[in-house]
Protein backbone atom coordinates (compact mmCIF):
# COMPACT_ATOMS: atom_id res chain seq x y z
CA UNK A 1 0.00 0.00 0.00
CA UNK A 2 1.51 3.20 -1.27
CA UNK A 3 4.78 1.83 -2.54
CA UNK A 4 3.77 0.74 -5.80
CA UNK A 5 -0.03 1.90 -5.45
CA UNK A 6 -3.04 2.73 -3.37
CA UNK A 7 -4.74 -0.28 -2.66
CA UNK A 8 -8.71 -0.06 -2.28
CA UNK A 9 -11.23 -2.43 -0.60
CA UNK A 10 -12.93 -4.72 -3.20
CA UNK A 11 -16.45 -3.98 -4.27
CA UNK A 12 -16.44 -0.80 -2.69
CA UNK A 13 -16.87 2.22 -4.58
CA UNK A 14 -16.44 4.17 -1.81
CA UNK A 15 -13.04 2.75 -0.89
CA UNK A 16 -12.09 3.02 -4.64
CA UNK A 17 -13.48 6.84 -4.49
CA UNK A 18 -11.05 7.41 -1.76
CA UNK A 19 -8.30 5.84 -3.18
CA UNK A 20 -8.39 7.69 -6.18
CA UNK A 21 -8.95 10.93 -4.49
CA UNK A 22 -5.87 10.29 -2.43
CA UNK A 23 -3.69 9.88 -5.84
CA UNK A 24 -5.34 12.50 -7.05
CA UNK A 25 -4.10 14.84 -4.61
CA UNK A 26 -0.87 13.75 -4.21
CA UNK A 27 1.10 14.18 -7.64
CA UNK A 28 4.56 13.94 -6.07
CA UNK A 29 3.69 10.65 -4.25
CA UNK A 30 1.49 9.77 -7.15
CA UNK A 31 4.43 9.68 -9.78
CA UNK A 32 7.07 8.04 -6.75
CA UNK A 33 4.48 5.06 -6.43
CA UNK A 34 4.90 4.91 -10.46
CA UNK A 35 8.29 4.51 -10.51
CA UNK A 36 8.26 2.08 -7.94
CA UNK A 37 5.72 -0.21 -9.64
CA UNK A 38 7.85 0.43 -13.15
CA UNK A 39 10.73 -0.73 -11.06
CA UNK A 40 8.79 -3.73 -10.19
CA UNK A 41 7.92 -4.79 -13.26
CA UNK A 42 11.39 -4.28 -14.86
CA UNK A 43 12.68 -6.36 -12.04
CA UNK A 44 10.58 -8.83 -10.58
CA UNK A 45 8.33 -9.44 -13.37
CA UNK A 46 10.60 -9.94 -15.99
CA UNK A 47 10.32 -13.06 -18.10
CA UNK A 48 13.94 -13.88 -17.11
CA UNK A 49 13.20 -13.72 -13.90
CA UNK A 50 9.64 -15.83 -14.55
CA UNK A 51 11.94 -18.11 -16.19
CA UNK A 52 14.44 -19.12 -13.48
CA UNK A 53 11.62 -18.83 -10.86
CA UNK A 54 9.57 -21.61 -13.29
CA UNK A 55 12.85 -23.64 -13.41
CA UNK A 56 13.10 -23.39 -9.99
CA UNK A 57 9.63 -25.08 -9.53
CA UNK A 58 10.08 -28.14 -12.00
CA UNK A 59 13.75 -28.41 -10.36
CA UNK A 60 12.01 -28.74 -6.93
CA UNK A 61 9.35 -30.90 -7.93
CA UNK A 62 11.71 -33.10 -9.26
CA UNK A 63 14.16 -33.86 -6.80
CA UNK A 64 10.85 -34.31 -4.78
CA UNK A 65 9.75 -36.99 -6.92
CA UNK A 66 13.40 -38.72 -6.95
CA UNK A 67 13.19 -38.39 -3.45
CA UNK A 68 9.71 -40.28 -2.99
CA UNK A 69 8.86 -44.06 -2.86
CA UNK A 70 7.24 -43.67 -6.31
CA UNK A 71 10.65 -44.07 -8.53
Amino acid sequence: HDVTGTTTLVDNADSLAWGINRVLQNPVQARQMAANAYDRVLNVFNWHTIAEQTADVYRRVWSEYMASDWV
